[in-house]
């Protein structure tokens, strides 16, 4: 595991993100890969037995800034757990300055201290935006006092619960756009666009590929046709 994080070898698959309500292009959602197969989860369980939580989220961040990826749209990167460490962007490398860089958080209560810190207000500072996944209703109302995201990304299937609506109204309450997550068919895009979902992704809206293969068709053949607006 240290090997492979000094070395950054960390590669990246790309999802399309789009909005809701008239099917454009917000951006792609990166999920790390290594070159020797490790998923991210199995590289954050990994990390997290060594103790390498905070150096891990670093050489995802800075692997999202990187100049050569050319995608258009906002670039979303996971960068959980979050830790308390110091993040030092290179200025002169960022991938689209202003605020088109949104760094992805997974939260437990316990984790907000750490996650509220150094780490999103160095992002924060340094123009990127913030995105928060919380476990539990409880996390979420904390986050959203406490770290202002920009993005609140939710499961699909949450968002069809009883209290759907109700988290949805505090996401919009708090200046935050909702993201759902997971969208299995391209006729939900509807009834979540009617929810008032802001943006949606998932297998039903493109899955994730290389950054070379989405190429203009691609991505206009991404929105299913099963989706209206």
């Amino acid at each position: 595991m240290r090997t492979i994080l000094s070395s950054r070898q960390l590669g990246h698959v790309f999802a399309p993100v789009w909005h809701a309500q008239t099917g454009a292009l917000f951006g792609f959602d990166a999920t790390p890969r290594f070159v020797n197969g490790m998923s991210w989860h199995e590289a954050v369980f990994a990390a997290r037995e060594m103790g390498e939580l905070g150096e891990l989220a670093s050489l995802s961040l800075l692997s999202a800034v990187r100049t050569g990826w050319q995608l258009p749209g906002r670039l979303k990167v996971p960068v959980g757990p979050a830790q308390d460490m110091d993040c030092a962007l290179p200025w002169d490398r960022l991938l689209r300055k202003s605020r088109e860089v949104v760094i992805d958080v997974d939260l437990a209560l316990d984790g907000l201290e750490e996650a509220s810190t150094r780490t999103l207000e160095a992002c924060r500072a340094a123009g990127v935006s913030i995105a928060l996944s919380a476990r539990d209703a409880q996390t979420l109302r904390v986050a959203l006092t406490r770290l202002r995201p920009d993005i609140v990304r939710m499961d699909a299937s949450r968002l069809r619960g009883d209290d759907g609506a109700a988290t949805l109204s505090r996401v919009h309450d708090a200046g935050a756009l909702l993201l759902c997550d997971g969208v299995g068919q391209g006729s939900d895009v509807t009834a979540f666009a009617g929810l008032g979902c802001d943006l949606v992704a998932g297998p039903a809206l493109g899955r994730p590929a290389p950054a070379d293969a989405w190429t203009p068709a691609r991505i206009g053949l991404s929105w299913p046709f099963g989706a209206s607006l």
